[in-house]
């Protein structure tokens, strides 16, 4: 759910959303339920490709690109960044499918959210490599904002398992068990441990 390409995008332009694209969506949503498949949609790409997080930086005036694309990530570098994502969020999670008539956010065939397809803080400080403190922040104000709308639906950072000690990912700047500790998302070790099945007391 994160294409902003001029083609097929579901925004193509800052706040202008793609109906046919979303009633695209729709019907892949209705497929799923008629079939029994659960989804979880990824609300954004770190990548470039679909458009991703350059697209926004870009329609902030700011660069995109390594190392520049870190920026989306730090609200004093890019506040508009933080309002466009979350303005897509409400309106893709508020919206009503026109093949069941129920919204996004109350449809039981999404199984969670995804809140970007693998993001990093990268090429930033050692600091951040091995703290993960922007990315961490981020990912804790866009999982509460996901979680006051639609409080029903696991939730996923969306990153990848890197840590400082290996040798590949360690300087991505998200270090996969502090990021994923977010109270907001269903990875959290905390949540993991005190979630209880259903049935269960």
């Amino acid at each position: 759910m994160f294409n902003h390409e001029d083609w097929h995008g579901f925004e193509k332009a800052e706040g202008v959303y793609n109906e046919q694209q979303f009633a695209e969506f729709d019907d892949i949503i209705e497929s799923a339920r008629t079939h029994g498949v659960r989804l979880m949609p990824v609300l954004e790409n770190y990548w470039e490709a679909y458009a991703g997080i350059d697209t926004r930086l870009r329609r902030q005036g700011l660069s995109g690109g390594q190392p520049a694309r870190a920026g989306f990530f730090d609200k004093n570098r890019c506040p508009g960044c933080f309002t466009s994502y979350k303005n897509y969020v409400s309106h893709a999670l508020n919206r009503t499918n026109h093949y069941s008539g129920v919204k996004y956010k109350d449809d039981p065939t999404i199984f969670a959210w995804d809140l970007m397809n693998e993001p990093r803080y990268e090429a930033q400080s050692e600091e951040e490599n091995v703290e993960g403190t922007t990315l961490r922040a981020w990912v804790d104000e866009m999982g509460a904002f996901v979680k006051k709308i639609d409080p029903n639906h696991l939730l996923s950072a969306g990153i990848e398992g890197h840590g400082t000690q290996y040798g590949f990912g360690g300087d991505e700047g998200n270090p996969f068990v502090y990021t994923s500790s977010s109270r907001r998302t269903w990875t959290s070790p905390r949540r993991a441990r005190t979630r209880r099945s259903p049935g269960q007391t």
